[in-house]
């Protein structure tokens, strides 16, 4: 476009702007077959093989939200706790700490593993109160081991880490213990 004799010149080359001869058309013609815009962008997209993935990801991702509700065994509603006619089931909910839903504690008296009663005082409404069984104590005492047992290997990878990074193992850890915490929950603190 520019003059190839002066490179620094602002002067147009009135040569470069000549109309094509019939041979300069058929050796663009053969160089490159016209295409059409989604052609085009569709062999971008395949030679980059990132964006090419990441396509592929969110159409499995959107066929399985689509399929995978029509398959799945149970329905929104039965997840949710939703029932026609009833009430919502509030123990579906997320749970405070150190309390029970009323599915979770109809399945333990169910299971023997608490027993209930009435509390109807002269005042205020009536609560319904639980006690374990000695079923229920066993039971308790069973996860009572299995949280010592977890404690016993999460000791034991603690040490194995600090082995691996050639330290000792630390008698306190960095973050807070729960002794540093005062939580209150129900009307009773825990420290």
């Amino acid at each position: 476009m520019f003059s190839a004799n002066k490179p620094f010149s602002m002067h147009l080359d009135p040569n470069a702007f000549l109309p094509a001869t019939e041979e300069d058309k058929q050796y663009i013609s053969r160089m490159r077959p016209s295409s059409t815009f989604f052609k085009d962008g569709c062999k971008r997209l395949l030679k980059n093989k990132v964006a090419t993935i990441s396509l592929i990801l969110i159409l499995l991702i959107t066929l399985s939200s689509i399929v995978l509700p029509m398959v799945w065994p149970y329905s929104y509603d039965a997840m949710l706790g939703v029932r026609p006619g009833k009430p919502v089931d509030a123990s579906y909910n997320n749970l405070a700490p150190f309390t029970w839903g009323k599915t979770e504690l109809k399945r333990m008296e169910e299971a023997e593993l608490v027993h209930s009663w009435w509390d109807t005082p002269d005042q205020g409404s009536a609560k319904r109160l639980f006690e374990l069984t000695d079923k229920g104590r066993q039971c308790l005492r069973r996860w009572i081991d299995a949280l010592a047992c977890y404690k016993l290997t999460i000791e034991d990878l603690r040490v194995s880490a600090s082995t691996a990074l050639g330290i000792d193992v630390p008698d306190t850890p960095a973050c807070a213990h729960v002794d540093d915490l005062n939580i209150e929950v129900k009307g009773s603190s825990f420290s």
